[in-house]
């Protein structure tokens, strides 16, 4: 049986403009100093505030109500993997999301399950391949509020966030290297800043409506990552094992294997009835550690938020 392994034979140097190597080291010197700041504010400010938060009283609009999100969205995605070849692959994606949330001005806590799926496309030296991809991910998230001010415009929260988010990915040109899976268990340290942009009178003498303007940052505090070795076909496979013991023959799971950072700029609108509606705007990225066979991704992402209130204490 002759087994056919497709490598890229594209020398870095002969790579188009933007696909040097040299951009996953940029990247990961971005998400390495994000990690740094967001836990240098995190530890500095949960010390003096904490304290002096618990005794702010909750917002007599939003209490401590409990939301089901649900979240269609659409944007761009692109990736690569050094496995099998230097060159990005990008084109438009999809999301759907999901989540039960507990929001107040006191804490945040939400539990929740993304999919996004697109099919992207690596256009060089006239030869065109496209990677089908999915990713899930799932994560369970908690903020607490670490300072807010007297006129109680700003709050503040700083926090964690559980995420485990896996990939499938088809590529039918890479022949016996076509499937590609990985997981990346992560531990984010979150911080969170929120704007009340409530007008002070309403229009018409009506009562105005509760808007906000939040900005969120995850950067990787804890992580790993379960993936393949240098080729997607693994040993098992070769010698005819079946089921999951020859899919995953040769991976390999490798702790602080993963550097991660996402952002969310999210615009709320509070409806009389307690509903609302989210508008945002998501960048999410992460990259494999000192790995010869790296692996690269990011995603930008608009998304329409509708939050049912199911409970308001």
């Amino acid at each position: 049986m002759q087994l056919l392994h497709r490598q890229s034979t594209v020398p870095p140097s002969k790579l188009p403009p933007g696909q040097a190597p040299g951009a996953g080291k940029k990247l990961m010197r971005l998400i390495n100093r994000s990690t740094f700041a967001i836990l240098s504010i995190s530890l500095m400010a949960v010390g003096p505030y904490r304290g002096n938060a618990q005794n702010v009283g909750e917002s007599s609009y939003l209490g401590n109500s409990k939301y089901i999100e649900i979240s269609p969205g659409t944007g761009l995605g692109r990736l690569r993997d050094f496995a099998t070849s230097p060159l990005f692959y990008e084109g438009t994606t999809s999301r759907m999301s999901g989540a039960l949330s507990r929001l107040g001005p006191s804490r945040d806590i939400s539990t929740g399950v993304s999919v996004l799926r697109g099919t992207l496309t690596s256009d060089y030296n006239e030869h065109e391949a496209q990677s089908k991809v999915t990713t899930i991910s799932i994560h369970h998230a908690r903020l607490y509020q670490i300072f807010r001010n007297s006129a109680e415009k700003w709050n503040f929260k700083a926090g964690t966030e559980a995420n485990l988010t896996g990939n499938l990915r088809v590529n039918p040109a890479l022949m016996n290297s076509a499937v590609g899976i990985e997981a990346f268990p992560i531990i984010f340290g979150t911080f969170k800043v929120t704007r009340d942009i409530t007008r002070a009178t309403g229009r018409r003498g009506k009562e105005p409506k509760k808007k906000s303007l939040s900005f969120k940052v995850n950067a990787s505090l804890l992580s790993a990552s379960f993936r393949n070795g240098y080729s997607y076909l693994g040993i098992g496979q070769v010698i005819d094992k079946s089921g999951l013991e020859g899919l995953l023959d040769d991976y390999r799971f490798k702790a602080f294997g993963v550097n991660a950072l996402s952002t969310s700029l999210d615009y709320t609108l509070w409806l009389k009835n307690k509903n609302g509606w989210r508008f945002s705007y998501g960048w999410d990225a992460y990259k494999t550690r000192k790995d010869y066979a790296d692996f690269e991704m990011a995603s930008h992402t608009l998304r329409v938020a509708l939050l049912f209130n199911t409970k308001n204490n």
